[in-house]
Parts: C-alpha cells; structure tokens; sequence
C-alpha cells in the first residue's frame, strides 16, 4: 500500500507545527515512517498538544479497512536517530473507526537493558546513593545484562538484584564464571522479571581458540505468564560481552572479538536450534581509537545482522564522545518486532550529575557508561 500522510499540531500558545515530507521503510509486512517536524523547538516540558493526520491510498487500498486490520503507533524522536526515541505518544486507533478490530490485542512491549556498571562491586554496593540510583535504572527492564563485574567475593550481584526485589520480589538472575587472561577477572550478570520470562539455559562461551579477553556469558529465557503466547518472540538468546579494547590501527584485536560475536550466537543456536532469535549486547568498545571504522565490521556488514544503536550515538558519561556499547540482534522475527531503541541518559534522568557523594559528581561514582535499551514483543 503506497500512503500519503499529512499531519499538523498546535499547542496550547498556539504555535502552528508542520510536518516536512517524510522518509518511509517499508517491507511487504511493516512500514516505517519518519516526519521532521517543525514549531517543536519551543514546546515546553510535560506540554500536551493535539496532534492530526490523514492517510491516503494511491492505489485500490481501502484505507479504512487496511487500518482496521493492522496496528500503528505515534512515537516521538528527539532527533534524526532512533535510539533518541522518547516514549510512545500513542498506541490508539483511528477514532474515526468504530468497528472492533479483527486482531487480538498486542501485549505491552518488552523492554531489555544493557548496562557497563564500572568496576562494579561490593565497594559499589555499600555506596547507598550509587545503589539507589541502580534500582532505578534496572527496575526499567524486563530483563538486562550487566558487564564488567570484579567481585572475587561473588555477592555483589546477588545483593544488587536483593535490592531490585525489595520493592517487589519479581527478578530471578543468573552470573557467568569469572573472565579474563589477567588478573582483573569480570563476570556477566542477567536478570529477568520471572513473571514475564523464565530460564532455559545459561553458560559461557566454550574458548578453546582463545577469541576473546573474556569469553561472553549466554542466557537463553523463554516467555511466560498469562500473556506469554501473545508475543512473536517466545524464544530468545541474550549474548553479553565485554569487547577488548586495543588500540593502534594496525592491531585488529577489538574488531576481531567483535567479529567472532557471531560464533557466540552460532554455538547458543545450534544447543538449542528452534531458537532463532538473539541479542548481542554489551561494550564493543566498537568506536574512536579501538576501531577506526565500525561500519566496516564484518558484524555490521552481516546482512541477518541489526545494529540498534547509530555509531553517532554516546553511550558514554565522561567526556568521551563514543558509541562504545551497541545492541545487535539476530532473527528475523525480533527484528520485525522492535520498539524504541536509545542510549539511557541516567544524569539526565535523575539529575545525578548535581549530586556530589564523596567530593564527585554521582554520575561518576556510579559508570563511566550508560545503559542502551530497546522494547521489543
């Protein structure tokens, strides 16, 4: 179906917004498209506006039942790149429908994090404002991965998800053996909401080739609860990685462990073959001197590969300007079924840059990254 729209809005100061035309992606099954609007440069926080558009047919498409047959959503991005995705404006249907629709209802969306806690441990834990503001990152998520976890004691994680659990008791996780050639050793650490997901499998990626620094940890969870046959992914495979960081142009190491991310995915695939679909997360380091040109990673270039978050993007909370922590996934039908994918700005979020804890800025006690996430069914 080829389709004009057309939209306009106008706040409460009255101040006419237009819609430029827009970019469209389509397939035979989904169709995105992408207006820039104009007037949002003066909108207000928590400002509500109405916002109205028309669809056209170009061609023998009724429009009315087409829309009575298929979902659509309104989300608003805060700039050209997706993972700046805000929050979902609207998941309604036309009013100007009455009719009940033929599909069944879709269930809410799932949303997964990944997270670089530096150095995360049992001095980190004992720091209450850097713990609070843990909570409040992953009790977001449906189900995350943690990187760079340095905790000979083994407790720290286990007490980080007590604390996710005391509000209410919902997550169960699982954490990898302790990974590394030197002497700093790091874990992967899962977690997911066992009211929504449960666990069919977890290790580590079996290196006898010796490919990565820290071998990556897999988890493979399956849907549950009373809405678990609604969603397309009822399976699915979450890789966590760490990526080696070196430099120099002509050293290939980071961009090689990237690229062997995809044997992790094979070996999860073939122990368990009706699972198709998979998440690779974690910091690739995939950016500025560690790899000079990301795009051209045999990862990226994969064509079954989906790279979520724009090589553009900052994932990092210093200074730094790098999109070192990525999300690929893999599997046609998780692919076909995203929702909004972005970097989470937890300073902005929860103002932790103006809060000082030990003569430091919070932001820094807590990571040096932030977390990337997307919402998928």
């Amino acid at each position: 179906m080829a389709c004009k729209t057309q939209g306009t809005s106008q706040s409460k100061m009255h101040i006419q917004r237009t819609c430029e035309d827009p970019f469209v992606e389509a397939d035979e099954k989904h169709a995105l498209c992408f207006f820039k609007l104009k007037g949002f440069e003066q909108i207000n926080e928590n400002e509500v506006f109405p916002f109205a558009f028309r669809i056209e047919s170009y061609g023998e498409t009724n429009v009315e039942e087409f829309l009575e047959n298929n979902y659509f959503s309104i989300k608003l991005f805060w700039s050209r790149y997706r993972e700046n995705c805000r929050s979902p404006i609207s998941k309604r249907r036309s009013k100007s429908l009455k009719k009940k629709s033929k599909r069944k209802s879709q269930a809410a969306q799932t949303l997964f994090g990944s997270f670089n806690i530096q150095v995360f441990g049992k001095e980190k834990m004992k720091k209450e404002p850097v713990k609070e503001i843990l909570v409040k990152i992953l009790t977001r998520y449906d189900v995350f991965t943690i990187q760079e976890i340095r905790d000979a004691s083994g407790e720290a994680f286990p007490e980080l998800i007590a604390a996710l659990n005391e509000e209410k008791d919902r997550f169960d996780f699982h954490v990898g053996e302790r990974q590394g050639t030197t002497i700093s050793k790091e874990q992967f650490g899962f977690g997911w909401d066992r009211e929504k997901l449960k666990l069919i499998d977890s290790f580590d990626f079996e290196d006898e080739n010796n490919l990565f620094e820290r071998p990556p940890g897999v988890v493979v969870l399956q849907r549950t609860g009373k809405d678990a046959k609604a969603y397309p992914t009822q399976r699915f495979i979450v890789v966590s990685c760490h990526i080696k960081p070196e430099t120099g142009v002509k050293d290939m190491t980071t961009e090689e462990e990237i690229n062997n991310l995809k044997l992790v995915f094979e070996m999860a695939r073939d122990r368990h073959p009706e699972v198709k679909d998979c998440i690779i997360a974690g910091d690739m380091n995939a950016d500025l001197h560690y790899v000079k040109d990301p795009e051209a990673l045999q990862l990226y270039k994969d064509p079954k590969s989906k790279f979520l978050i724009d090589f553009d993007a900052d994932t990092t909370a210093k200074d730094t300007d790098a999109a070192y922590d990525h999300i690929v996934l893999y599997g046609e039908t998780i692919q076909a079924n995203i929702g909004c994918a972005q970097v989470f700005d937890f300073e902005e979020a929860f103002k932790t840059k103006d809060i000082l804890y030990e003569e430091q800025s919070l932001t820094f006690q807590i990571s040096d990254h932030y977390p990337v996430e997307f919402s998928f069914s």
